[in-house]
């Protein structure tokens, strides 16, 4: 239970499948939210390699915390984050990378302003994060909170 209720320093967990991370990454989260230590209109981030482990931690989430307060946690996975940092800051793209507002994602082919790949989420998504302060300051601004987790 420590490692969900901690706050002020990073927690490290260490564990095998089915041991109970994704039900402690819920416990930490109600415990932030219900106590106020990620005050609104803050919000939680946790970012997934898979879809189904994304949705499940939400839903957990939302289980156990209620509506109101699941609605300020956000669970994706890496490439799904990458695509709302592209949505949200595209025009920070510039020069080969520049993508025009309806731009699409193929599994296969790249046509420059108009289609990326999937594999190009995460580097675009990296790429306008290292140019742009204002982008990473209001990232920060929205996940900061005072739980470290």
């Amino acid at each position: 239970m420590m490692a969900a209720t901690t706050l002020g320093q990073n927690v490290v967990v260490a564990a095998g499948p089915g041991a109970g991370k994704t039900e402690l990454l819920a416990q930490r989260a109600d415990f932030l939210l219900q106590t106020g230590s990620c005050p609104y209109p803050r919000r939680i981030l946790a970012v997934s390699f898979k879809i189904d482990a994304a949705r499940n931690l939400r839903e957990r989430v939302r289980l156990r915390s209620g509506g109101q307060f699941a609605a300020r946690f956000d669970s994706f996975t890496f490439h799904a984050f990458a695509k709302r940092i592209i949505d949200n800051y595209r025009p920070a793209l510039t020069g080969q990378n520049a993508l025009n507002a309806n731009y699409r994602v193929d599994p296969d082919n790249r046509i420059a302003g108009e289609q990326i790949t999937f594999k190009d989420l995460v580097p675009l998504a990296l790429e306008i994060l290292g140019k742009n302060r204002y982008v990473r300051g209001g990232i920060r601004q929205t996940y900061q909170g005072s739980g470290h987790a």
